[in-house]
């Protein structure tokens, strides 16, 4: 079809979109180049400045709208994929990226590091028309076992798990969200949404419940039921706002 060669150092990954009318790629110069293919034809690249002396993957979002890189600097970065800018930066490692796979909603990113961790991160939106600064957005969860680094992760066909490869010759499956999509209500409004699926939190529950511990838990020096310890809270952030709009 075509050759080009937008790279100045070797090639560590690409992809096809999804719609299979752009190739992104990216290399050890630190550089992310979007072609883009029309009636087998190569058009004009498109490079991402990212900014770091290499990149190791690169993903697209599975609408095609945005992609995402890991880079050595420990960032994950997430581009526009029509215009090549720059939406937002993922920080929260402490060694460098290794691979950040979106999950098949498009929802949440997935990042694996030479530090040990995997990182699960909301899909940020993009800025509005009148402010194009990228945002520096923190992790969602953090999932650390003591394996050395994770070379790979990679979400399950549901979305509901994390497979992940480590240093230590090691594989492991993480559960992040639970099959019921319509929990109590009660831990809806403590947790939120989306941490109200989280299989970490229905397991602590699940411990509750089956210790007697489910009616009632300990806090602040007394006992509360979940629904009393939501509204104190709801109650306590409003009796902060006043305050802070008095002074």
């Amino acid at each position: 079809m075509c050759r080009l060669d937008p790279h100045g150092a070797p090639i560590t990954d690409l992809v096809f979109a999804p719609d299979g009318r752009a190739i992104a790629s990216v290399g050890e110069d630190g550089r992310g180049v979007l072609v883009p293919l029309a009636d087998g034809v190569c058009g004009a690249p498109r490079f991402l400045d990212a900014q770091t002396e290499a990149l190791y993957s690169v993903r697209f979002s599975p609408d095609g709208a945005v992609l995402v890189t890991a880079s050595m600097d420990a960032r994950a970065q997430v581009w526009d994929s029509r215009g090549g800018a720059l939406i937002a930066e993922l920080k929260g490692h402490k060694d460098r990226i290794y691979s950040a796979e979106f999950s098949p909603d498009g929802r949440w990113i997935i990042t694996a590091s030479r530090d040990g961790a995997l990182r699960l991160w909301q899909r940020p939106v993009p800025p509005r028309q009148t402010d194009r600064r990228p945002r520096t957005e923190g992790s969602y969860l953090v999932l650390e076992a003591d394996l050395g680094g994770v070379a790979y992760a990679r979400f399950s066909p549901d979305g509901n798990s994390v497979a992940a490869a480590y240093w230590e010759n090691a594989a492991l499956l993480w559960r992040i969200w639970t099959n019921d999509t319509t929990p109590d209500p009660a831990i809806v409004t403590v947790w939120g949404k989306d941490r109200s699926r989280l299989a970490l939190i229905r397991e602590a529950m699940r411990f509750r419940r089956d210790n007697g511990l489910d009616a009632r838990v300990n806090w602040e020096g007394g006992t509360r039921t979940l629904k009393e310890r939501a509204k104190h809270s709801r109650c306590r952030n409003r009796c902060r706002n006043r305050i802070s709009d008095s002074n």
